[in-house]
């Protein structure tokens, strides 16, 4: 379970083909209540991209997150599908 202000929570993303030229690697996200934001992302093997969060407000509110990888690669510049994560009150 991930809950509000944890620290060390790795988020990853498999895109299922090759992704180690990517020049750029960020995760677009959603948070509960609808506002935007953007997180680095680091190469994760050679198909994942992953950001671990660092700081207590990374995932500030609970509720259902959207994630979307934005990834450019040679001849590619774009986004992923996008996938959902719940964030729990703490108790």
């Amino acid at each position: 379970m991930i809950y509000v202000g944890d620290i060390g929570v790795e988020i990853v993303y498999d895109c299922l083909e090759d992704i180690s030229a990517a020049t750029v690697l960020i995760f677009n996200y959603r948070k509960p209540g609808g506002a935007t934001g953007s997180w680095a992302a680091v190469l994760d093997g050679v198909r994942s991209l992953k950001f671990t969060t660092a700081a207590v407000t990374d995932l500030d509110r609970a509720g259902l997150w959207r994630a979307q990888p934005y990834i450019e690669i040679p001849g590619f510049a774009g986004l992923a599908d996008a996938k959902m994560f719940r964030v729990a009150p703490p108790v």
